[in-house]
């Protein structure tokens, strides 16, 4: 008896299974609550899981989830294209945990690939057969990225925590920046530049933050240079200054000197035909005298490598010898054909392409805690900080996290995924 209860006992339960697997609903086999990114599909197991009539072991067939992330998810690539083993979504990116965000990745899963010397000897051999362009990284529309040559074996430095992470390699190869304008930093944190304004010429002064906090703004001359470089030529006419960032617009500007000194006469308070007249004689007449035609005037305002400087006339005016022109911080190119070429700076936005960095978490710190500005004098020196600078932190011994997935992004390429549409998918899986 007690062995016919057993075996009916088993026979139904195997029938109530069956009967509730093509009756009941879905949720019976959930491990848990959808993250926030996924929340829309916490009734729609089938989005992810396969057909509605799940069966238990489809839950191992791994390629089928990979396969519905990429539908939403079709710009991230699974890793970079040398890796020995190709590892499921799921296998790094856990979910049914909880109700908020999607757990971080762990760096237990990365030490699991980037640890092992064997894996990493492996993704060697792969990348040096591999095309270069096969491991750009994409940056967001519109971003100059600062981009080093990939390294002879890639980066399969074996290591498996910040402790023993590789030097960054702008640092390690000493690598340069390519940017062409002439900046000195140590001058301009010098202890002689005035105030502007009031207030200490510092790194925030030109390094300003962006909307998010994250990163700063784009440099300009009007916004971060005018107002220590003026660009003005004359002395008496405070109202005359050069275009800034096109040859073409300067040389027309200075093809038109007399159209230009009547509107500073007007702006001046110079009344009348007669008065604007005799005003622009005397200035044209003034600046002869300086510069001998305006051709001579013209190459010094494009080739003038020196700062300008003031001096004494015989009258004792002050007026200014000599111009600051385009060639004092950038290359300038004579042109037979035209008004000189000169080079516009190309200043990157994002210095680590293959990284993420928050300076806003980063305020209680001064600039130059991590980045040497103080003691360059070049434009081409890198002023990240090393690895073991950030380590002092970001450690056993410091009090800031040391996850991988803090400061690197895991996918090939992370192209920027619009929300709209991201949203717009989740819905329409949702919905089906």
């Amino acid at each position: 008896a007690r062995l016919w209860l057993s075996v009916g006992c088993c026979a139904a339960s195997l029938v109530a299974i069956a009967v509730y697997q093509h009756l009941g609903s879905p949720k019976f086999y959930s491990s848990g609550p959808l993250s926030a990114p996924h929340a829309a599909l916490e009734n729609n197991c089938a989005a992810c899981h396969g057909p509605a009539r799940l069966h238990a072991t489809e839950f191992e067939r791994l390629a089928g989830i990979d396969q519905a992330c990429q539908k939403c998810h079709a710009s991230h690539g699974l890793h970079a294209p040398n890796v020995p083993r190709s590892e499921s979504c799921t296998t790094c990116h856990k979910e049914h945990l909880d109700h908020g965000p999607m757990r971080q990745v762990a760096d237990t899963r990365c030490a699991s690939c980037h640890g092992d010397a064997s894996v990493m000897a492996e993704a060697g051999r792969r990348g040096v057969r591999l095309p270069p362009e096969l491991f750009a990284r994409q940056p967001a529309q519109g971003l100059r990225v600062m981009t080093p040559p990939r390294p002879t074996n890639g980066g399969t430095n074996v290591f498996h925590t910040f402790a023993d992470h590789p030097e960054f390699q702008l640092i390690a190869q000493r690598l340069r920046e390519p940017n062409t304008l002439r900046f000195n930093h140590r001058r301009h944190l010098a202890a002689d530049i005035p105030d502007i304004e009031g207030r200490r010429l510092d790194c925030n002064f030109c390094h300003v933050p962006d909307a998010s906090g994250h990163f700063f703004q784009r440099l300009s001359f009007a916004q971060h240079c005018q107002a220590c470089h003026t660009l003005n030529f004359d002395a008496q006419a405070p109202g005359l200054e050069i275009p800034h960032g096109s040859a073409e617009f300067v040389r027309a500007y200075l093809r038109n000197l007399p159209g230009q000194y009547a509107e500073e006469a007007t702006r001046q308070g110079v009344t009348g035909s007669d008065g604007r007249d005799e005003f622009v004689r005397r200035s044209l007449a003034r600046l002869r005298e300086r510069f001998g035609s305006g051709e001579a005037l013209e190459q010094q305002i494009f080739f003038n490598n020196q700062a300008g400087r003031l001096a004494k006339s015989g009258n004792g005016e002050t007026l200014a010898a000599r111009v600051t022109g385009c060639a004092y911080c950038h290359p300038v190119q004579a042109a037979a054909d035209g008004a000189p070429r000169v080079a516009a700076p190309q200043i990157p936005d994002r210095w680590l392409a293959e990284g993420t960095f928050n300076h806003g978490r980063h305020t209680a710190m001064s600039c130059t805690d991590c980045h040497a500005a103080k003691s360059s004098s070049e434009t081409a020196d890198v002023l990240l900080p090393s690895q073991k600078s950030c380590a002092q932190c970001h450690g056993r011994e410091g009090r800031a996290s040391e996850s991988c997935a803090s400061c690197h992004r895991y996918h090939a390429r992370p192209e920027p995924v619009v929300a709209d549409e991201w949203r717009r998918l989740l819905r329409e899986q949702a919905d089906n």
